[in-house]
Protein backbone atom coordinates (compact mmCIF):
# COMPACT_ATOMS: atom_id res chain seq x y z
CA UNK A 1 0.00 0.00 0.00
CA UNK A 2 1.01 3.22 -0.99
CA UNK A 3 1.67 6.12 2.02
CA UNK A 4 -0.17 9.26 1.38
CA UNK A 5 1.91 12.08 0.68
CA UNK A 6 0.27 15.44 2.29
CA UNK A 7 3.06 17.61 0.12
CA UNK A 8 3.21 15.46 -3.07
CA UNK A 9 -1.18 15.88 -2.67
CA UNK A 10 -0.49 19.46 -2.80
CA UNK A 11 1.61 19.51 -5.42
CA UNK A 12 -0.29 17.20 -8.09
CA UNK A 13 -3.73 19.34 -7.13
CA UNK A 14 -1.31 22.20 -8.26
CA UNK A 15 -0.34 20.96 -11.06
CA UNK A 16 -3.71 19.48 -12.21
CA UNK A 17 -5.15 22.91 -11.87
CA UNK A 18 -2.44 24.73 -13.66
CA UNK A 19 -3.05 21.95 -16.77
CA UNK A 20 -7.04 22.68 -16.46
CA UNK A 21 -6.65 26.52 -16.76
CA UNK A 22 -4.19 25.51 -19.61
CA UNK A 23 -6.44 23.68 -21.38
CA UNK A 24 -9.53 26.60 -21.32
CA UNK A 25 -7.12 28.62 -22.91
CA UNK A 26 -6.88 26.14 -25.46
CA UNK A 27 -10.15 25.26 -25.81
CA UNK A 28 -11.19 28.94 -26.45
CA UNK A 29 -8.86 28.78 -29.50
CA UNK A 30 -9.87 25.64 -30.99
CA UNK A 31 -12.93 25.30 -29.56
CA UNK A 32 -12.26 21.46 -28.44
CA UNK A 33 -13.66 21.06 -24.95
CA UNK A 34 -11.72 21.09 -22.05
CA UNK A 35 -13.91 18.24 -20.41
CA UNK A 36 -12.43 15.65 -22.86
CA UNK A 37 -8.79 16.89 -22.04
CA UNK A 38 -9.53 16.25 -18.90
CA UNK A 39 -10.59 12.98 -19.68
CA UNK A 40 -7.55 11.98 -21.60
CA UNK A 41 -5.21 13.46 -19.09
CA UNK A 42 -6.84 11.18 -16.44
CA UNK A 43 -6.42 8.45 -18.86
CA UNK A 44 -2.67 9.28 -19.10
CA UNK A 45 -1.88 9.44 -15.24
CA UNK A 46 -3.62 6.36 -14.68
CA UNK A 47 -1.61 4.63 -17.95
CA UNK A 48 2.23 6.38 -16.56
CA UNK A 49 1.24 5.10 -13.00
CA UNK A 50 0.18 1.69 -13.90
CA UNK A 51 3.80 1.80 -15.67
CA UNK A 52 5.63 2.53 -12.75
CA UNK A 53 3.86 0.56 -10.60
CA UNK A 54 2.60 3.15 -8.57
CA UNK A 55 -1.37 2.69 -9.02
CA UNK A 56 -3.89 3.84 -6.60
CA UNK A 57 -7.57 2.29 -6.85
CA UNK A 58 -9.83 5.67 -6.57
CA UNK A 59 -13.05 4.74 -4.27
CA UNK A 60 -15.75 5.35 -6.37
CA UNK A 61 -17.89 7.13 -3.53
CA UNK A 62 -15.03 9.79 -4.08
CA UNK A 63 -15.96 10.42 -7.53
CA UNK A 64 -19.90 10.14 -7.37
CA UNK A 65 -18.98 13.70 -4.02
CA UNK A 66 -17.56 15.32 -6.45
CA UNK A 67 -19.74 14.64 -9.18
CA UNK A 68 -23.28 15.68 -7.22
CA UNK A 69 -21.06 19.17 -5.98
CA UNK A 70 -20.18 19.50 -9.78
CA UNK A 71 -23.84 19.39 -10.82
CA UNK A 72 -25.10 21.74 -8.13
CA UNK A 73 -22.31 24.38 -8.87
CA UNK A 74 -22.80 23.82 -12.61
CA UNK A 75 -26.44 24.15 -12.72
CA UNK A 76 -25.96 27.32 -10.63
CA UNK A 77 -23.86 28.51 -12.66
CA UNK A 78 -26.46 28.22 -15.72
CA UNK A 79 -29.07 30.15 -13.82
CA UNK A 80 -26.72 32.99 -13.32
CA UNK A 81 -25.92 33.19 -17.12
CA UNK A 82 -29.61 33.15 -18.19
CA UNK A 83 -32.05 36.75 -18.61
CA UNK A 84 -35.71 35.90 -17.94
CA UNK A 85 -38.11 38.25 -19.92
CA UNK A 86 -41.78 37.09 -21.64
CA UNK A 87 -39.65 37.96 -24.47
CA UNK A 88 -38.09 34.89 -24.11
CA UNK A 89 -40.96 32.60 -23.31
CA UNK A 90 -41.37 31.02 -26.92
CA UNK A 91 -37.37 30.56 -26.40
CA UNK A 92 -37.66 28.81 -23.06
CA UNK A 93 -41.19 26.62 -24.78
CA UNK A 94 -38.73 25.05 -27.06
CA UNK A 95 -36.24 23.94 -24.99
CA UNK A 96 -38.64 22.85 -23.00
CA UNK A 97 -40.06 20.32 -26.11
CA UNK A 98 -36.63 19.71 -26.84
CA UNK A 99 -35.47 18.23 -23.70
CA UNK A 100 -38.44 16.38 -23.22
CA UNK A 101 -38.92 14.72 -26.34
CA UNK A 102 -35.36 14.05 -27.18
CA UNK A 103 -35.02 12.40 -23.51
CA UNK A 104 -37.96 10.50 -23.65
CA UNK A 105 -36.94 9.08 -27.55
CA UNK A 106 -33.63 8.97 -26.49
CA UNK A 107 -34.36 6.69 -23.57
CA UNK A 108 -36.72 4.37 -25.40
CA UNK A 109 -34.41 4.06 -28.17
CA UNK A 110 -31.14 2.82 -25.61
CA UNK A 111 -33.10 0.79 -23.69
CA UNK A 112 -33.69 -0.96 -26.81
CA UNK A 113 -30.29 -1.17 -27.63
CA UNK A 114 -29.57 -2.69 -24.05
CA UNK A 115 -32.56 -5.22 -24.51
CA UNK A 116 -31.21 -7.03 -27.41
CA UNK A 117 -27.37 -6.26 -27.59
CA UNK A 118 -26.98 -7.35 -23.95
CA UNK A 119 -30.01 -9.43 -22.91
CA UNK A 120 -31.60 -7.31 -20.24
CA UNK A 121 -35.41 -6.89 -19.04
CA UNK A 122 -37.01 -4.06 -20.55
CA UNK A 123 -36.88 -2.31 -16.52
CA UNK A 124 -33.27 -3.01 -16.33
CA UNK A 125 -32.76 -1.73 -19.73
CA UNK A 126 -34.41 1.48 -19.11
CA UNK A 127 -32.51 2.23 -15.67
CA UNK A 128 -29.43 1.98 -17.44
CA UNK A 129 -30.57 4.35 -20.33
CA UNK A 130 -31.74 7.11 -18.22
CA UNK A 131 -28.35 8.09 -17.56
CA UNK A 132 -27.02 8.08 -20.96
CA UNK A 133 -30.08 10.01 -22.33
CA UNK A 134 -29.49 12.97 -20.24
CA UNK A 135 -27.35 15.49 -22.40
CA UNK A 136 -24.47 17.21 -20.13
CA UNK A 137 -25.52 20.77 -19.08
CA UNK A 138 -21.48 21.05 -17.94
CA UNK A 139 -20.31 20.69 -21.06
CA UNK A 140 -22.54 22.48 -22.95
CA UNK A 141 -22.41 25.50 -20.87
CA UNK A 142 -18.30 25.65 -20.87
CA UNK A 143 -18.62 24.57 -24.63
CA UNK A 144 -21.28 27.15 -26.19
CA UNK A 145 -19.12 30.67 -25.78
CA UNK A 146 -18.54 30.99 -29.45
CA UNK A 147 -22.32 31.14 -30.49
CA UNK A 148 -24.53 33.78 -31.23
CA UNK A 149 -27.02 34.53 -28.21
CA UNK A 150 -30.01 32.56 -29.20
CA UNK A 151 -28.42 29.32 -29.68
CA UNK A 152 -26.55 29.76 -26.42
CA UNK A 153 -29.81 30.75 -24.64
CA UNK A 154 -31.62 27.83 -26.07
CA UNK A 155 -28.64 24.96 -25.05
CA UNK A 156 -28.27 26.39 -22.31
CA UNK A 157 -31.85 25.40 -20.97
CA UNK A 158 -32.74 22.40 -22.94
CA UNK A 159 -29.17 21.13 -21.03
CA UNK A 160 -30.51 22.11 -17.83
CA UNK A 161 -34.03 20.91 -18.06
CA UNK A 162 -32.35 17.83 -19.73
CA UNK A 163 -30.60 17.55 -16.58
CA UNK A 164 -33.49 17.87 -14.40
CA UNK A 165 -35.84 15.52 -16.35
CA UNK A 166 -33.52 12.69 -16.71
CA UNK A 167 -33.20 12.81 -12.86
CA UNK A 168 -36.57 13.05 -12.11
CA UNK A 169 -36.96 9.99 -14.30
CA UNK A 170 -33.92 7.80 -12.85
CA UNK A 171 -35.54 8.09 -9.98
CA UNK A 172 -39.05 6.83 -11.00
CA UNK A 173 -37.21 4.07 -12.53
CA UNK A 174 -35.12 3.38 -9.79
CA UNK A 175 -38.57 3.42 -6.87
CA UNK A 176 -38.77 -0.53 -7.84
CA UNK A 177 -42.27 -0.71 -8.36
CA UNK A 178 -42.19 0.06 -12.17
CA UNK A 179 -45.08 2.45 -13.68
CA UNK A 180 -47.73 2.95 -12.15
CA UNK A 181 -50.45 5.85 -12.27
CA UNK A 182 -49.82 6.58 -8.40
CA UNK A 183 -45.98 6.73 -8.47
CA UNK A 184 -46.39 9.69 -11.84
CA UNK A 185 -48.71 11.32 -10.05
CA UNK A 186 -46.56 11.39 -6.96
CA UNK A 187 -43.48 12.62 -8.67
CA UNK A 188 -45.97 15.16 -10.46
CA UNK A 189 -46.60 16.54 -6.73
CA UNK A 190 -43.21 16.26 -5.98
CA UNK A 191 -42.27 18.25 -8.63
CA UNK A 192 -44.69 20.86 -7.44
CA UNK A 193 -43.54 20.96 -3.96
CA UNK A 194 -40.12 21.82 -4.78
CA UNK A 195 -41.14 24.79 -7.26
CA UNK A 196 -42.96 26.42 -4.32
CA UNK A 197 -40.36 25.19 -1.81
CA UNK A 198 -37.51 26.84 -4.33
CA UNK A 199 -39.16 29.94 -4.54
CA UNK A 200 -39.33 30.52 -1.18
CA UNK A 201 -36.32 29.25 -0.27
CA UNK A 202 -34.90 31.73 -3.26
CA UNK A 203 -36.32 34.75 -2.04
CA UNK A 204 -34.98 34.25 1.66
CA UNK A 205 -31.35 33.58 0.30
CA UNK A 206 -31.87 36.89 -1.61
CA UNK A 207 -32.78 38.83 1.45
CA UNK A 208 -30.26 37.16 3.29
CA UNK A 209 -27.44 38.52 0.49
CA UNK A 210 -29.10 41.84 0.51
CA UNK A 211 -29.49 42.24 4.68
CA UNK A 212 -26.40 40.92 6.10
CA UNK A 213 -23.02 42.53 6.31
CA UNK A 214 -20.36 40.08 6.84
CA UNK A 215 -18.65 40.16 3.71
CA UNK A 216 -18.13 36.22 3.15
CA UNK A 217 -21.46 35.63 1.90
CA UNK A 218 -21.05 34.00 -0.85
CA UNK A 219 -19.87 30.79 0.55
CA UNK A 220 -22.74 30.60 2.87
CA UNK A 221 -25.51 30.44 0.21
CA UNK A 222 -23.14 27.01 -1.49
CA UNK A 223 -23.74 25.08 1.50
CA UNK A 224 -27.57 25.92 1.76
CA UNK A 225 -28.20 25.67 -1.61
CA UNK A 226 -26.14 21.87 -0.80
CA UNK A 227 -28.17 21.44 2.16
CA UNK A 228 -31.48 21.92 0.59
CA UNK A 229 -30.55 19.01 -2.42
CA UNK A 230 -29.04 16.88 -0.25
CA UNK A 231 -32.46 16.57 1.94
CA UNK A 232 -34.43 16.94 -1.00
CA UNK A 233 -32.65 13.80 -2.53
CA UNK A 234 -33.52 11.87 0.91
CA UNK A 235 -36.94 12.85 0.39
CA UNK A 236 -36.89 12.00 -3.04
CA UNK A 237 -37.68 15.67 -3.72
CA UNK A 238 -36.34 17.39 -6.92
CA UNK A 239 -34.76 19.75 -5.70
CA UNK A 240 -32.35 20.64 -7.88
CA UNK A 241 -34.46 23.05 -9.46
CA UNK A 242 -33.97 25.37 -6.23
CA UNK A 243 -30.78 25.42 -7.33
CA UNK A 244 -31.78 26.60 -10.93
CA UNK A 245 -34.43 28.51 -9.60
CA UNK A 246 -32.37 30.55 -7.51
CA UNK A 247 -29.58 31.77 -10.19
CA UNK A 248 -32.33 32.27 -12.13
CA UNK A 249 -34.39 34.82 -9.41
CA UNK A 250 -30.85 36.86 -8.56
CA UNK A 251 -29.66 37.39 -11.85
CA UNK A 252 -33.38 38.90 -13.04
CA UNK A 253 -33.55 40.74 -10.11
CA UNK A 254 -34.08 43.95 -11.98
CA UNK A 255 -37.11 42.27 -13.87
CA UNK A 256 -40.52 44.16 -13.06
CA UNK A 257 -41.99 41.01 -11.53
CA UNK A 258 -39.74 41.66 -8.44
CA UNK A 259 -40.51 45.23 -8.12
CA UNK A 260 -43.03 44.94 -4.91
CA UNK A 261 -40.05 43.73 -2.84
CA UNK A 262 -37.64 45.97 -4.33
CA UNK A 263 -39.00 49.23 -1.66
CA UNK A 264 -37.63 46.28 1.21
CA UNK A 265 -34.47 45.62 -0.70
CA UNK A 266 -32.01 47.73 -2.05
CA UNK A 267 -31.46 46.74 -6.12
CA UNK A 268 -28.41 48.06 -5.35
CA UNK A 269 -26.94 45.65 -2.84
CA UNK A 270 -28.54 42.28 -4.44
CA UNK A 271 -26.62 43.13 -8.13
CA UNK A 272 -23.61 43.58 -6.20
CA UNK A 273 -24.21 40.46 -4.29
CA UNK A 274 -25.15 38.49 -7.66
CA UNK A 275 -21.36 39.69 -9.30
CA UNK A 276 -19.96 38.14 -5.94
CA UNK A 277 -22.06 34.75 -6.26
CA UNK A 278 -21.22 34.69 -9.96
CA UNK A 279 -17.68 34.73 -9.76
CA UNK A 280 -17.35 32.33 -6.40
CA UNK A 281 -19.47 30.08 -8.33
CA UNK A 282 -17.15 30.07 -11.78
CA UNK A 283 -14.34 29.40 -9.59
CA UNK A 284 -15.87 26.42 -7.74
CA UNK A 285 -17.52 24.88 -10.85
CA UNK A 286 -13.71 25.06 -12.63
CA UNK A 287 -12.16 23.17 -9.86
CA UNK A 288 -15.08 20.64 -9.20
CA UNK A 289 -15.25 19.67 -12.76
CA UNK A 290 -11.29 19.63 -12.95
CA UNK A 291 -11.06 17.25 -10.29
CA UNK A 292 -14.16 14.85 -11.11
CA UNK A 293 -13.73 14.58 -15.21
CA UNK A 294 -9.80 13.61 -14.14
CA UNK A 295 -10.64 10.79 -11.62
CA UNK A 296 -13.17 9.25 -14.30
CA UNK A 297 -10.84 9.40 -16.81
CA UNK A 298 -8.44 7.69 -14.29
CA UNK A 299 -10.79 5.15 -13.18
CA UNK A 300 -10.90 3.96 -16.80
CA UNK A 301 -8.63 1.02 -18.10
CA UNK A 302 -8.59 2.08 -22.02
CA UNK A 303 -8.20 -1.06 -22.79
CA UNK A 304 -11.99 -2.43 -21.85
CA UNK A 305 -12.27 -0.03 -25.44
CA UNK A 306 -11.25 -3.51 -27.03
CA UNK A 307 -13.68 -5.40 -26.09
CA UNK A 308 -15.42 -5.39 -28.98
CA UNK A 309 -19.04 -5.86 -27.28
CA UNK A 310 -18.07 -2.61 -25.49
CA UNK A 311 -17.64 -1.08 -28.87
CA UNK A 312 -20.87 -2.00 -30.47
CA UNK A 313 -23.15 -1.71 -28.05
CA UNK A 314 -21.58 2.13 -27.13
CA UNK A 315 -22.04 2.51 -30.86
CA UNK A 316 -25.04 1.67 -31.34
CA UNK A 317 -25.86 3.75 -28.55
CA UNK A 318 -24.46 7.19 -29.72
CA UNK A 319 -26.24 6.25 -33.15
CA UNK A 320 -29.53 6.29 -31.25
CA UNK A 321 -28.74 9.34 -29.76
CA UNK A 322 -27.87 11.65 -32.38
CA UNK A 323 -30.97 10.11 -34.66
CA UNK A 324 -33.39 11.29 -31.82
CA UNK A 325 -31.95 14.53 -31.67
CA UNK A 326 -31.98 15.01 -35.57
CA UNK A 327 -35.13 13.94 -36.08
CA UNK A 328 -36.63 16.42 -33.44
CA UNK A 329 -34.87 19.27 -34.86
CA UNK A 330 -35.46 18.46 -38.35
CA UNK A 331 -39.14 18.04 -38.38
CA UNK A 332 -40.06 20.77 -34.75
CA UNK A 333 -37.19 22.90 -34.90
CA UNK A 334 -35.77 24.02 -38.65
CA UNK A 335 -34.08 27.15 -37.65
CA UNK A 336 -31.71 25.06 -35.46
CA UNK A 337 -30.76 22.07 -36.68
CA UNK A 338 -26.72 23.07 -36.89
CA UNK A 339 -24.71 23.14 -34.88
CA UNK A 340 -27.49 21.94 -32.60
CA UNK A 341 -27.44 18.94 -33.79
CA UNK A 342 -24.00 17.87 -32.42
CA UNK A 343 -24.39 19.44 -28.83
CA UNK A 344 -25.54 16.03 -26.99
CA UNK A 345 -22.74 15.73 -24.89
CA UNK A 346 -23.18 12.87 -22.29
CA UNK A 347 -20.68 13.59 -19.05
CA UNK A 348 -20.76 14.74 -15.05
CA UNK A 349 -24.92 13.70 -14.43
CA UNK A 350 -24.52 10.44 -16.37
CA UNK A 351 -22.08 9.32 -14.89
CA UNK A 352 -23.55 10.16 -11.27
CA UNK A 353 -26.39 8.47 -12.21
CA UNK A 354 -24.81 5.62 -13.45
CA UNK A 355 -22.62 5.28 -10.29
CA UNK A 356 -26.22 5.32 -8.23
CA UNK A 357 -28.01 2.65 -10.27
CA UNK A 358 -28.66 0.34 -6.78
CA UNK A 359 -27.11 -3.14 -6.15
CA UNK A 360 -30.38 -4.91 -6.47
CA UNK A 361 -30.61 -3.30 -10.07
CA UNK A 362 -26.74 -3.58 -11.57
CA UNK A 363 -25.61 -6.05 -14.21
CA UNK A 364 -21.96 -7.30 -14.88
CA UNK A 365 -22.76 -6.97 -18.59
CA UNK A 366 -23.14 -3.55 -18.68
CA UNK A 367 -19.48 -2.26 -17.93
CA UNK A 368 -18.13 1.32 -17.17
CA UNK A 369 -16.27 1.24 -20.21
CA UNK A 370 -19.66 1.48 -22.29
CA UNK A 371 -20.33 4.50 -20.24
CA UNK A 372 -16.78 5.87 -21.05
CA UNK A 373 -17.24 4.86 -24.72
CA UNK A 374 -20.28 7.53 -25.17
CA UNK A 375 -19.09 10.09 -22.98
CA UNK A 376 -15.98 10.47 -25.42
CA UNK A 377 -17.84 9.91 -28.69
CA UNK A 378 -20.41 12.47 -28.03
CA UNK A 379 -18.40 15.13 -26.58
CA UNK A 380 -16.01 14.60 -29.99
CA UNK A 381 -19.06 14.63 -32.41
CA UNK A 382 -19.55 17.57 -30.52
CA UNK A 383 -15.79 19.05 -31.13
CA UNK A 384 -16.10 18.07 -34.46
CA UNK A 385 -19.37 20.15 -34.95
CA UNK A 386 -17.82 22.98 -33.58
CA UNK A 387 -15.12 22.86 -35.74
CA UNK A 388 -16.34 21.92 -39.20
CA UNK A 389 -20.20 22.46 -39.11
CA UNK A 390 -21.17 25.18 -37.68
CA UNK A 391 -22.97 27.76 -39.74
CA UNK A 392 -20.64 31.55 -39.99
CA UNK A 393 -23.85 33.27 -39.51
CA UNK A 394 -24.71 31.63 -35.73
CA UNK A 395 -20.98 32.57 -34.12
CA UNK A 396 -20.91 35.15 -31.80
CA UNK A 397 -18.61 37.27 -33.81
CA UNK A 398 -20.66 37.56 -36.72
CA UNK A 399 -23.67 38.23 -34.03
CA UNK A 400 -21.58 41.63 -32.52
CA UNK A 401 -20.77 42.45 -36.14
CA UNK A 402 -23.82 42.61 -37.03
CA UNK A 403 -24.97 44.80 -33.14
CA UNK A 404 -21.80 47.02 -34.69
CA UNK A 405 -23.70 47.84 -37.89
CA UNK A 406 -27.17 48.22 -36.67
CA UNK A 407 -25.63 50.85 -33.74
CA UNK A 408 -23.91 52.74 -36.46
CA UNK A 409 -26.90 52.74 -39.26
CA UNK A 410 -28.83 53.81 -36.05
CA UNK A 411 -26.11 56.93 -35.20
CA UNK A 412 -25.87 57.79 -39.26
CA UNK A 413 -29.89 58.09 -39.03
CA UNK A 414 -29.75 60.42 -36.05
CA UNK A 415 -26.87 62.35 -37.21
CA UNK A 416 -28.96 62.70 -40.72
CA UNK A 417 -32.29 63.79 -38.76
CA UNK A 418 -30.51 66.41 -36.72
CA UNK A 419 -29.27 67.70 -40.38
CA UNK A 420 -32.59 67.90 -41.69
CA UNK A 421 -33.49 69.96 -38.65
CA UNK A 422 -31.32 72.73 -39.73
CA UNK A 423 -32.47 76.08 -40.81
CA UNK A 424 -32.64 76.53 -44.87
CA UNK A 425 -30.40 79.06 -45.14
CA UNK A 426 -27.71 76.79 -43.78
CA UNK A 427 -27.96 74.00 -45.75
CA UNK A 428 -28.71 75.97 -49.55
CA UNK A 429 -25.39 77.84 -48.87
CA UNK A 430 -23.75 74.87 -47.95
CA UNK A 431 -22.07 74.11 -51.14
CA UNK A 432 -19.43 76.29 -52.29
CA UNK A 433 -20.57 76.30 -56.71
CA UNK A 434 -23.44 77.44 -58.00
CA UNK A 435 -23.72 81.31 -56.62
CA UNK A 436 -21.52 83.83 -57.03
Amino acid sequence: MIEFDVYLAITALSVLVICSYVFQLISTKTRIPTVLMLLLLGVGIRELLTSLDRHVEVPLDFIQFFGVLGLILILLEAGLDLNVSRRKLPLVRRATASALFVLAISITGIAAVVHALLDQPWLTSFVYAAPLAVISSTIVASSIGYLSEDKREFLTYESALSDIFGILLFNVLVAGGGFSIGLVALNVGSIALALVVSVIVSVLLVVLLAKVKVHIKAFLIHPVLMLVYALGHLFNTPTLLTVLIFGLIINNWGQSRHRPLHRYLDPGSVERATETIKSVTSESAFLVRTVFFTLFGYTIDVRVLGDGRVVAVGAAIVATIFAARYVYLRIFVRHHVLPELFFAPRGLVTVVLFYSIPASMTVNAFSDGIVFFVVVATTLVMTVGSLWFTPREATRRVEDARSAREGEGALAARAGADGEGEPAGVSAAAPGTGRA
